[in-house]
């Protein structure tokens, strides 16, 4: 099993539930350091050691089932973004791994924004 990040709108369990067909369980407020948000049309995670990193919800207990129907609604067969896996600290000091979605080639294309962090 894995788990995932998610920092734009499959933060809402609605979406995210209709997506995978079924309630998952997930925390809130979770940072994921050195990332920053930005923003080309679309939302999306920029590596930046600098940062402080971007907060979102992480989503526990994915399946393989789970991730190839996100992949597809994340248009990673198109190049919109990519699947990455990176580390973050939860709580005190429990490393933990999580999938994230990060730009693709399609992404890279014209201008864009720094969003600001919350």
């Amino acid at each position: 099993m894995k788990h995932l990040f998610t920092y734009g709108h499959l933060m809402e369990s609605a979406v995210i539930s209709d997506v995978l067909g079924r309630q998952v369980k997930g925390a809130l407020d979770v940072r994921i350091p050195k990332y920053k948000l930005m923003e080309r049309g679309l939302l999306y995670l920029f590596p930046d050691p600098k940062s402080i990193g971007v907060v979102g919800v992480v989503y526990y207990d994915l399946t393989d089932e789970d991730f190839q129907k996100l992949d597809s609604y994340q248009c990673v067969d198109k190049g919109l973004y990519r699947r990455e896996t990176t580390n973050f600290i939860h709580g005190r000091d429990k490393l933990c791994t999580v999938e994230i979605y990060t730009p693709g080639p399609q992404i890279h294309k014209g201008k864009c924004r720094e969003v600001p962090s919350r």
